[in-house]
């Protein structure tokens, strides 16, 4: 199962860390609470491997909703 974690979020974006590599212009619904109504659609605009770690990637996501 592919697991992921937010190292930066903002108003149109977000970076996250993930044990999987995620694809350029893939898209993906994240909910970034609780709360399932703040759910937001992105597309990932780069994907570079880190050196070491469990999460061994790292992609930089665009809001889209």
């Amino acid at each position: 199962m592919a697991q992921a974690s937010t190292v930066d979020l903002s108003q149109r974006g977000m970076r996250l860390r993930a044990n999987i590599p995620l694809r350029l212009g893939q898209g993906l619904l994240a909910i970034v609470s609780e709360d399932e109504n703040h759910a937001k659609t992105y597309r990932v605009v780069w994907v570079r491997q880190l050196e070491s770690g469990r999460s061994s990637y790292e992609a930089g996501l665009e809001v889209l909703t």
